[in-house]
């Protein structure tokens, strides 16, 4: 039995490293949004927004994929422009209310 024990445990590692080789996962690059990550294949690219904690409406994209019964998805979200539209907004808001009255923890808007 000692014997089989190296012969049993070794075809047990073949045997579930199979399933490893048969997914090919490939390199995305997104030069827009500057990141990379791994994909099962070029994933599908959708417009959107995304909503901030402070209520502004920014740009986003979702990349998306599915394989089987198997669904990924990575969301990026452009937060350039926060500053100007949360400065524009604070410009608009009623006198006296907690985010327009330029505290350290909330600034301008």
């Amino acid at each position: 039995m000692t014997r089989l024990t190296p012969l049993l445990s070794s075809i047990l590692v073949i045997a579930l490293s199979g399933t490893s080789f048969a997914q090919e996962w490939e390199e995305f690059l997104s030069p827009e949004e500057r990141f990379t990550c791994n994909f099962l294949s070029n994933p599908t690219v959708t417009e959107t927004t995304w909503t901030s904690q402070f209520g502004a409406i920014l740009p986003a994209r979702v990349y998306s994929g599915t394989l089987g019964s198997g669904r990924y998805s990575i969301t990026a979200v452009d937060y350039n422009p926060i500053q100007r539209l949360l400065s524009e907004r604070s410009m608009s808001c009623p006198a006296g209310t907690e985010t327009c009255q330029g505290i350290h923890d909330w600034g301008l808007g």
